[in-house]
């Protein structure tokens, strides 16, 4: 019996050793992925610090253009409407 109990809990350990195993794997490939993603935001802070025009963006200038866009989409669906609704009396 005393040997069953010990085959019993050898199994045991080996278990929670591999789901040690597999959980330390899955750490190391979350670390990973926030190490990387720390080196390219920093990467980009420094580009930005450094004043390098080619890289910055232009925040302002994107949501201007959104607008415009945004306006010509509209704009576009209105003079749709009109053209259908011409089309319908024809």
């Amino acid at each position: 019996m005393n040997v069953k109990l010990l085959h019993f809990q050898y199994a045991q350990l080996e278990r929670d050793l591999q789901q040690v195993l597999d959980e330390k794997e899955e750490l190391v490939t979350e670390r990973d992925v926030f190490k990387t993603k720390f080196e390219r935001l920093n990467q980009e802070l420094n580009y930005i610090l450094k004043g390098e025009e080619n890289r910055i963006v232009d925040i302002d200038a994107l949501v201007m253009e959104n607008k415009y866009v945004v306006l010509f989409i509209k704009c576009v669906h209105s003079n749709r409407k009109l053209l259908h609704s011409h089309l319908i009396f024809i």
